[in-house]
């Protein structure tokens, strides 16, 4: 044992010697403030989050992701008077014939899984995620379906539209023994989807058309603009401006990283027919009691939205 304590102390004194000395910083130094600054601005930012964090769950347990209102055509007194998601069309959603592909539809307030924001003017095209190109939201056009043999089998152009007309009128009133337009009238669910991105410098129209497009020269230019238009209750004319919103997303080494908001319109094209006798009408009393219709009228209108009345239909 006598042996064994020399060695002990000696090994003890050998490690103190190879440990580097503890330095303690000057609490007055610029070194010792700046890690101050750093440490309680991480912890800001922090806080920054959990509040974002706390906003997103209290809009996500208010109700279910989808459109709070679209863009006002009426003015009142009355909470009745205001536009909500329906009115005078659905989403404000309208015809644009003489643009090739176009689909018009006005801007909305929108709620996405808790992220609340304003489009622009919506008129999309449509286009579908790309099959065959891997680039990150590459698109390309939905296929359109083949033209009835019947209508390329006549002669003339008129004889032509005659027939289409009876493919129309079969489709209309749901009866393919006039004419089987089912291989021909295909349904397209269209769709909104957003995301947080990581580029919060220039401005990226995820699908912009040869008629509207984000109007502002980088994100920060189209949060300026949205901060006047809403301080002095104005309107951008062209109606390209949309509030997209932007979070803190993470804290990385006293670092604040931003993330930025943005959406895009989509559709896909569906190979089964859809009959319309699965559509039933809700009943919206702000929209249809405004005009005194009936609800068969009101079914007739763009302002009517359906449920799928027979779900067990897409079940197969």
């Amino acid at each position: 044992m006598k042996c064994i304590i020399p060695l002990i102390s000696l090994f003890a004194a050998a490690l103190c010697a190879t440990q580097a000395p503890t330095t303690t910083l000057d609490p007055n130094s610029n070194e010792a403030r700046m890690k101050y600054i750093e440490a309680h601005l991480e912890n800001l930012a922090r806080q920054t989050m959990l509040q974002q964090l706390f906003v997103d769950e209290r809009t996500r347990s208010d109700g279910d992701s989808g459109i709070k209102e679209v863009r006002m055509n009426h003015k009142g007194t009355r909470s009745f008077n205001s536009d909500t998601a329906g009115q005078d069309s659905v989403n404000g959603i309208h015809d644009h014939s003489n643009n090739k592909f176009l689909v018009g539809m006005g801007e909305v307030d929108a709620v996405i899984n808790g992220v609340e924001f304003r489009t622009r003017h919506n008129d999309f095209k449509l286009r579908m995620p790309s099959k065959t190109n891997q680039n990150y939201h590459a698109t390309e056009n939905i296929p359109f379906p083949p033209v009835p043999p019947s209508v390329k089998s006549k002669h003339t152009v008129a004889e032509q539209i005659t027939e289409m007309q009876n493919y129309f009128k079969a489709w209309k009133y749901q009866n393919h023994n006039l004419r089987d337009y089912r291989p021909y009238f295909k349904a397209v669910m269209c769709y909104m989807e957003g995301a947080w991105t990581k580029n919060i410098k220039s401005t990226v129209d995820q699908f912009a058309t040869p008629r509207h497009s984000l109007e502002a020269s980088d994100w920060s230019d189209l949060e300026q603009k949205n901060r006047f238009t809403s301080y002095t209750g104005g309107k951008d004319p062209s109606e390209n401006l949309a509030f997209l919103p932007r979070t803190v997303m993470n804290v990385k080494n006293g670092t604040v990283e931003y993330a930025q908001w943005n959406y895009r319109i989509l559709c896909h094209p569906l190979q089964k027919d859809i009959p319309l006798k699965i559509f039933e009408p809700i009943d919206d009393l702000a929209s249809r009691l405004a005009k005194k219709y009936t609800i068969r009228q009101f079914a007739q209108t763009k302002a009517a939205r359906f449920n799928l009345a027979a779900y067990e239909y897409f079940h197969y």
